[in-house]
């Protein structure tokens, strides 16, 4: 049987995707779309960080308290992972997000305006 490696930075297209809030909750969810021509796979947590103007923006995502899983990508095939905001405090807005694929160290900067309160990020699941 063979082992399916772990996606490559470079093996994925990655979005941030705005979700609507809640009783003082914000959400996103990251996607993590497979675009190379091999199956691989991703586990766990992406590390996750708000910026604004290019400079960082409040503190690291925290890891929620949740199992993680291994989620296989078929070509074409999506991962997602929740990230999880506190939206009550008064804190400036992002304008984008560093993300780092689960076991990467490679980041993706794209746009989410969300407000940089304290996060908390799921492991991926499969979307």
């Amino acid at each position: 049987m063979s082992r399916v490696s772990g996606c490559a930075t470079s093996a994925l297209t990655v979005a941030a995707l705005r979700g609507s809030g809640a009783a003082g909750h914000q959400y996103a969810f990251l996607q993590f779309t497979n675009k190379s021509a091999k199956q691989c796979s991703l586990t766990g947590f992406p590390g996750v960080q708000l910026l604004r103007g290019g400079v960082l923006l409040g503190k690291p995502a925290a890891r929620a308290n949740k199992p993680a899983t291994t989620v296989q990508l078929a070509p074409g095939r999506s991962a997602t992972a929740r990230l999880v905001g506190d939206s009550t405090c008064n804190a400036e807005k992002s304008d984008s997000i560093q993300i780092y694929p689960p076991n990467r160290t490679e980041k993706v900067v794209v746009p989410l305006s969300i407000r940089g309160c304290p996060l908390t990020i799921d492991p991926v699941i499969p979307s």
